[in-house]
């Protein structure tokens, strides 16, 4: 064989490593994104130890990375919204790499520009601590073929009735949110009146507490716009503490805090009638706890209505509210985000003036594939590391609007009302865990800013409230990850 021949079968074996080394590269970061490899995170923390050790004397024993990541994983292996699980519910519609397609329970389409609504069924592992006589599901909520919810239901053997796992929050971006709402809970100083129990009769009106049996009868109060069998609200009803979601999807985070803050009144606003039917219907929304309510309404009405029971001293200001709604372009709606907004004046009147918080949901459009690669392969773990990157770039499209969405809610709301003069507040973005959301967080109570005392601070306050609520999963992490000041 010639010198040139032997040269070129080199330079081919060469090329054949080379590809395949390049293709392990991407499989590990795939599987970084996908989460299909999430117990090797531990693993591959204990990798990066011997590392440092080899190059470190300082660290010959001991990785504080390593040791609070697998401190991580243990504390949430029992979280029954584990990413772990996420290979069981995420189908395989529009190319998802789940496991099945599911079963269809629910399809109808929507008269508010939600397209087809449909639910899928997908077979759960069961937890320990429930019944084992009971089914485990999934239910997946789908505007057409996205998702928008996943809850865990448990099914009575030959019954339709089901009852959603309150504790379960299966996306990564509702725990961010959830994380944040225990933050700004702790710093209200109202942590232990939201643990408290139920709230008081004799300060709630008797239409709040009413409850009618039927949770299928989804008739709207055109007086109030109140769901029929979620409790009818009144509005001279007051509470010292109130909590708002706007945009219910499945109602996985309106039934996670009214379940671990029963002293917590939870207010839930959706304008598509088909998406309360899929949820109270076949995503296990609870209709008979009795600090849960949900309105069929108009979520700008509703903010309107209330902030002038508010300013007339009829009705107590909120506490906190969170946004998780977008329209049929899957774009935030215009009442939330324009400057010149009635109703985001009207929210600056509805929320406490002291320490009302309000928490969005964005999609930040996440980081490119050779960024997130070169930061993988030179030791940022994603996922776990403090120094988190903020989640969305400036120079992007998605970047700017995250921005602008987030400095006009900093502008209208951090002021109070009337934009009188405060003493605290605080606006920043946190960036969320395997997926691409960031969630925008405006709070009069503290003000987190890029020093590592103010985040920390921030962060042990969502460790604490978490704790007490009993979370089931790590708030500390997530309520600082990638805190980027506005």
């Amino acid at each position: 064989m010639s010198r040139a021949t032997l040269g070129l079968v080199s330079l081919g074996r060469q090329l054949v490593i080379l590809k395949c080394r390049c293709s392990r590269a991407f499989a590990l970061y795939h599987c970084h994104v996908t989460a299909h490899c999430i117990a090797a995170v531990p693993a591959y923390a204990k990798r990066r130890c011997q590392l440092s050790a080899a190059s470190s004397a300082r660290t010959k024993s001991h990785c504080p990375q390593g040791d609070r990541l697998r401190a991580t994983a243990a504390a949430e292996e029992n979280d029954p919204g584990h990413w772990k699980y996420s290979p069981e519910w995420w189908g395989t519609q529009a190319g998802g790499w789940g496991h099945d397609s599911g079963t269809t329970v629910f399809a109808q389409g929507s008269h508010c520009g939600n397209g087809e609504v449909t639910v899928t069924a997908h077979i759960a592992s069961p937890l320990s601590d429930l019944d084992s006589a009971e089914q485990q599901q999934w239910r997946v909520l789908r505007f057409n073929d996205t998702r928008q919810s996943v809850s865990r239901v448990a099914v009575q053997p030959n019954s339709h009735i089901l009852h959603a796992t309150a504790d379960c929050l299966a996306f990564e971006y509702l725990k961010t949110m959830a994380s944040a709402g225990a933050a700004v809970i702790g710093l209200t100083g109202k942590l232990d009146a939201c643990l408290s129990g139920l709230p008081s009769l004799a300060t709630t009106s008797t239409a709040t507490l009413r409850f009618q049996p039927n949770p299928l009868e989804q008739r709207v109060d055109k007086g109030r716009g109140v769901t029929p069998g979620l409790g009818a609200s009144d509005t001279r009803h007051h509470t010292s503490c109130r909590a708002l979601c706007i945009g219910l999807g499945g109602g996985s985070l309106p039934n996670f805090l009214s379940h671990h803050f029963p002293g917590l009144v939870v207010d839930a606003v959706e304008l598509d009638p088909t998406v309360v039917t899929a949820a109270t219907q076949c995503m296990g929304l609870p209709y008979s706890r009795s600090n849960l309510r949900l309105h069929t309404a108009d979520a700008a009405d509703y903010v309107l209505n209330l902030a002038s029971q508010v300013h007339k001293g009829l009705a107590d200001p909120l506490d906190i509210v969170f946004i998780d709604a977008f329209d049929g372009n899957d774009d935030v709606p215009n009442c939330f985000c324009d400057p010149d907004s009635e109703v985001l004046e009207a929210l600056a009147t509805a929320l406490h003036p002291v320490h009302g918080s309000l928490i969005m949901n964005l999609h930040g459009g996440g980081i490119p594939t050779s960024t997130a690669l070169l930061a993988l392969f030179s030791g940022w773990l994603p996922f776990s590391s403090k120094q988190e990157s903020s989640g969305y770039h400036h120079s992007t499209d998605k970047g700017q609007a995250v921005l602008q969405i987030a400095s006009t809610l900093r502008d209208k709301l951090s002021a109070g009302p009337h934009h009188q003069q405060r003493v605290n507040g605080g606006a920043f973005t946190l960036s969320v865990a395997r997926q691409t959301n960031i969630a925008v967080v405006i709070t009069r109570a503290a003000k987190p800013d890029s020093t590592s005392s103010s985040v920390e601070s921030f962060a042990k306050s969502a460790e604490q409230a978490g704790t007490a609520a009993g979370y089931l999963f790590e708030a500390s992490t997530r309520a600082q990850r990638g805190l980027s000041r506005i």
